[in-house]
């Protein structure tokens, strides 16, 4: 049994930390067709390198060591390479199901810093609130796993896609997509996100895919040398 802990006061938990759990249907998907996943072909994405990939597998191993380009259609074909990089994420753990309802939508509203990951709200979120609670509630749509903030010329959703210990302290971190798009215009921005060690005594911190992994394995190499 999952062990989820949502109390009125408004904890959320998930206690099983050996586990992962994948609350978005297309990536369960991807995930049980984890190889094919990996290598359908999609749009061709460039990197700061010189490279350009059109595969999963090619962007995981080129996303170690450069940063994608930063250009308009660049920046839209990173929306096919979530799924890459949550695959990534989560290829090692032993994945289970959950059709429990759990408010992450309302989670994300009242405790996730929006200013601690890059996104078109920063300069806002400064000055007037750095959650979307205080930012902007009266444009707020909140579901199960996803909250949206959507206004005459933007569409703004963070969604809980997965959740699962990814690293290692016995306790479960978030996998978030961001999507942040112009109604009219050429900005688009998707990235993957990741809540470390999330409660509900402080603010959520978010990190973007790139530096977590980044991060994690000069971690993991620091811990072999000692």
């Amino acid at each position: 049994m999952l062990g989820f802990i949502v109390s009125g006061c408004g904890k959320y938990s998930i206690n099983n930390s050996s586990n992962a759990y994948i609350f978005n249907k297309s990536l369960m998907a991807d995930y049980q067709n984890l190889n094919k996943s990996l290598k359908k072909e999609r749009i061709e994405i460039s990197f700061t390198s010189g490279e350009s990939v059109n595969n999963c597998a090619d962007y995981l191993a080129e996303i170690k060591k450069s940063n994608i380009f930063d250009g308009v259609n660049n920046t839209i074909h990173h929306s096919e390479y979530l799924t890459c990089e949550a695959l990534d994420l989560l290829k090692s753990h032993n994945i289970i199901t959950s059709k429990q309802k759990v408010s992450y939508g309302e989670l994300l509203s009242s405790s996730l810093d929006l200013s601690s990951f890059p996104s078109s709200v920063n300069q806002e979120s400064q000055a007037y609130g750095k959650i979307l609670q205080k930012l902007d509630p009266k444009n707020l749509k909140i579901s199960n796993y996803a909250v949206t903030r959507e206004t005459n010329d933007w569409m703004y959703t963070i969604e809980v896609i997965a959740a699962s210990d990814l690293n290692n302290d016995g306790t479960n971190d978030l996998i978030l997509w961001l999507y942040d798009q112009a109604k009219n215009g050429n900005y688009h921005a998707y990235s993957t996100l990741i809540v470390p060690t999330y409660n509900n005594e402080k603010p959520l911190l978010a990190t973007p895919y790139s530096e977590w992994k980044r991060y994690f394995i000069s971690n993991q190499s620091n811990r072999r040398l000692n």
